[in-house]
């Protein structure tokens, strides 16, 4: 098991947002938390981060405990998350943000060869290189901020609402990406408010509601759920 999460419990500014999770992610896999906004959602991402103390529970990642692992040691471990609203540094260029993914020893080592996989995997990037980040479009922003995690060499992916202000060309640009991250080995955990694309790449959902679990299933079985159409899909 890549990622193992049992009776996870998050309190901050005197509420519980995260009550009892118990969740896993396979090796290879491509995983959703569904919910509505203030499900607890993101609170459970930056938990996985290390960006946030957990009350109780046990996480595990390839089969060891990340408790008390700090934010900046869960990346060298390859547990790298996007955030939502992407985060760049905008007055750095395109160039500059990515080299800044692969500032721990390891990635550093190959980032000549990361570089270059971003820039072909995505090659608007390698147009844009030099030019600096706030001036790009939103989804281009979106590319250099899943291009940066890249850097990293992340084995756990993590993604916080990322198609959150695209187009639909590019809502399917990205999910297309996703896909192709996924195809090369990468394990992919993600929050997105898309959910009927969501459910037709991931191999399983989790739904969350008012920080518990409450339905599990395989993404084809959770798109064809009634209570799932008529709550996340308007049918």
């Amino acid at each position: 098991m890549l990622l193992e999460v049992k009776d996870l419990s998050v309190h901050y500014d005197g509420m519980q947002a995260l009550a009892g999770v118990s969740l896993h992610v396979r090796q290879g896999e491509i995983v959703s938390i569904l919910g509505s906004n203030g499900a607890g959602k993101t609170t459970f991402m930056n938990a996985m981060s290390g960006l946030l103390k957990l009350t109780s529970g046990h996480v595990e990642f390839e089969g060891k405990s990340v408790l008390g692992v700090p934010a900046y040691e869960r990346v060298p471990l390859g547990i790298v998350q996007i955030p939502e609203g992407r985060r760049l540094f905008p007055l750095m260029t395109v160039e500059e943000n990515l080299l800044l993914g692969s500032t721990h020893p390891a990635a550093r080592k190959v980032r000549k060869e990361s570089l270059e996989e971003a820039y072909q995997l995505l090659p608007r990037l390698r147009e844009r290189r030099t030019q600096i980040a706030k001036t790009l479009s939103g989804g281009e922003q979106q590319m250099v901020a899943i291009a940066r995690a890249m850097q990293s060499k992340p084995k756990l992916l993590m993604f916080d609402e990322p198609s959150l202000g695209l187009s639909p060309l590019l809502v399917q640009e990205l999910f297309d990406l996703i896909k192709k991250l996924n195809d090369r080995g990468i394990t992919i955990l993600m929050v997105e408010q898309n959910v009927r694309k969501t459910l037709q790449i991931v191999d399983r959902s989790y739904v969350l509601e008012n920080g518990h679990i409450v339905m599990e299933g395989t993404g084809k079985d959770l798109l064809n759920d009634e209570s799932i159409r008529k709550a996340f899909l308007g049918m």
